[in-house]
């Protein structure tokens, strides 16, 4: 595993470890009850985590991608106005600054 894959695993909650607690170390009734919260806690956290970290970054890219893309269509229109041809050429390299096309 690279090192930046190890950074990645460490910066969320280890479940597996919860998982134990809940199961091997907690005794009673309000000692589960927490561990349970804890566990519940710890994968709400890491989906959030997810979320922000990988999915809204790729999704923001692919709409990027797909902005620039129309605007090379709608650019091959030979009826564009100049004022047109602007605006469209603004929104592509804006698009693909953020997509890194």
């Amino acid at each position: 595993m690279s090192e930046s894959e190890e950074e990645k695993k460490r910066s969320y909650f280890n479940m597996s470890a919860a998982v134990d607690e809940l199961r091997f170390e907690s005794f009673g009734k309000r000692e589960k009850a927490v561990a349970g919260l804890k566990i519940l806690g710890k994968g709400l956290f890491n989906a959030v985590k997810y979320t922000a970290t990988e999915v809204l970054p790729a999704v923001t890219n692919a709409a990027a991608t797909s902005t620039a893309r129309q605007a090379d269509k709608q650019l091959k229109d030979p009826d564009l106005t100049d004022a047109q041809r602007v605006k469209l050429e603004g929104i592509r390299s804006k698009a693909s600054e953020k997509s890194k096309i």
